[in-house]
């Protein structure tokens, strides 16, 4: 007579071979579910606020379907984003002393040793910036050229104000050292920032921080009743 319980055992493994074959196939299918429709930030890279703002970018297409730049001050970070609004790299940065939105009129025309404390903003606002040359002739993005905003490299000049060591702080605080620009290192700037720009002018958004956002960009607030 033939062994009954190894037919048995042979046909349980047969089962048991199908049930983790399915169990894989399951899985790898509710992994591709998850993967929502707009890669935007980590819970660790952002909060609420800049999702908002990338959300009404690229479904407005108010970026013309182009490459673009947040500069969060209260995080004190600054992301690229693709005009999808994917998130190619972000980076710690160093933004203006003064909390503020807007730029002191007059200030772009004031030699750096007479800015005010108070008068180191760094503005809020959408901006059509490009890439152009400083007054010593370094590459830097002019976000506004009559205020003279920009975003550039920390300068290597003066190293005894510790920028760099600001940079690598985890308090957003001690990022707020600069006359208004906005400062990264000089290597996020080279290999990320100058070769979006060397494509032609890019949109920088750089968040409020003393105006609720909806009213300063006038977002589209989406209905969330069901």
């Amino acid at each position: 007579m033939p062994n009954n319980s190894n037919t048995h055992t042979g046909i349980s493994r047969e089962i048991i071979m199908f049930l983790l074959l399915f169990l894989f196939l399951l899985g790898g299918y509710a992994k591709t579910e998850e993967i929502p429709d707009k890669g935007f930030f980590s819970v660790e890279e952002s909060d609420i606020t800049v999702h908002e703002v990338v959300d009404w970018i690229v479904t407005t297409k108010d970026n013309k379907e182009k490459p673009f730049v947040i500069v969060d001050k209260k995080q004190a970070k600054i992301h690229v984003l693709s005009k999808e609004g994917r998130v190619i790299a972000t980076a710690p940065a160093l933004v203006g002393e003064a909390v503020g939105d807007y730029s002191v009129p007059g200030v772009g025309d004031k030699k750096l040793c007479d800015i005010k404390p108070y008068e180191r903003t760094t503005p809020a606002g959408k901006f059509l910036a490009r890439r152009g040359l400083n007054s010593d002739g370094t590459e830097v993005i002019w976000i506004d050229f009559n205020t003279a905003i920009a975003i550039h490299p920390v300068p290597s000049s003066h190293p005894q104000k510790g920028k760099l060591q600001r940079l690598q702080s985890l308090s957003s605080k001690d990022k707020r050292s600069t006359l208004g620009c906005i400062n990264v290192t000089k290597e996020f700037y080279i290999t990320i920032i100058s070769p979006i720009f060397a494509q032609g002018n890019r949109f920088v958004y750089i968040l409020p921080e003393t105006t609720p956002i909806n009213d300063f960009f006038k977002l589209q607030v989406k209905n969330k009743s069901i």
